[in-house]
């Protein structure tokens, strides 16, 4: 066979590789994570710690709950169980479809739920390394994907996928773009980087030690927020979840949370 010939056949194997490698877009690859990772109803148990620049600590204990009342279509509320200066501190949540989701901030000191304004999304919640917007869960139509390249992330095969926001969306996030490691066995997400509005990366998220919870939906046990911006850490671990039994749609009520009842384990 001549050199030409060589030379021609690797350049047409090269070149429908790369068709299969981009057959799948970057949001068939997101979507797909959506779909196999949501639950009807789940609850996690989890120590959350803080941790600061000059290594001091903050350990917290944290409930979320999370229930489908609609189509893809979720409430979800955080609790803090300690320490005591926070406790029955709360972070509901109330997806919408055709609109900004709802969430309300629920502090027992003043004895009332306080709505989180739109601009105010882009704010870190409670001293951690997470915004109230990435408390939300992710609505695609919001971003662009792109596959930037294939690459092996904590022993996993993973797309890499940069999110950027649509345009009429921009304005409403505090990020100009993400990067996404997502795996190509059980579609978790193992690492993101965030970068600001300039350019500049901020903080990255870790996540490992995932488990499976009932058929295609896999969770960590461990996430960690680095926040270089900040010199600060959120380190979470889970220690129980459960996605089997169901959840009582009261739990995401403000009459529910004024009664102190969203402090119960369970």
């Amino acid at each position: 066979m001549s050199k030409i010939l060589k030379a021609s056949l690797v350049i047409i194997i090269s070149f429908f590789l790369s068709l299969e490698l981009y057959a799948t877009t970057g949001k068939d690859i997101m979507q797909t994570q959506k779909d196999r990772q949501k639950t009807k109803n789940e609850y996690s148990y989890e120590q959350m710690v803080l941790v600061n620049s000059d290594e001091s600590k903050e350990v917290r204990q944290v409930i979320r709950k999370v229930k489908e009342v609609g189509n893809d279509l979720h409430k979800a509320i955080v609790t803090f169980l300690s320490p005591a200066d926070i406790k029955g501190t709360a972070l509901l949540t109330w997806e919408q479809k055709d609109r900004d989701d709802d969430q309300w901030l629920y502090m027992p000191n003043l004895g009332k739920m306080q709505r989180i304004a739109k601009g105010s999304k882009k704010n870190y919640f409670m001293g951690t390394d997470f915004t109230y917007e990435d408390m939300t869960s992710e609505d695609i139509n919001n971003f662009n994907y792109t596959i930037l390249r294939e690459e092996n992330k904590q022993g996993k095969d993973c797309w890499v996928i940069e999110a950027t926001p649509v345009a009429n969306y921009s304005k409403d996030t505090a990020y100009s773009k993400r990067i996404l490691w997502v795996s190509k066995d059980v579609y978790v997400t193992v690492q993101i980087e965030f970068y600001d509005r300039k350019g500049e990366l901020i903080k990255t998220q870790m996540s490992s030690d995932f488990k499976n919870i009932g058929g295609t939906i896999w969770r960590a046990e461990k996430t960690i927020m680095n926040n270089f911006k900040e010199k600060h850490k959120t380190l979470i671990k889970t220690i129980k979840i459960d996605a089997s039994k169901n959840i009582d749609e009261e739990s995401f009520t403000e009459r529910f949370i004024l009664k102190g009842l969203h402090t119960e384990l369970k």
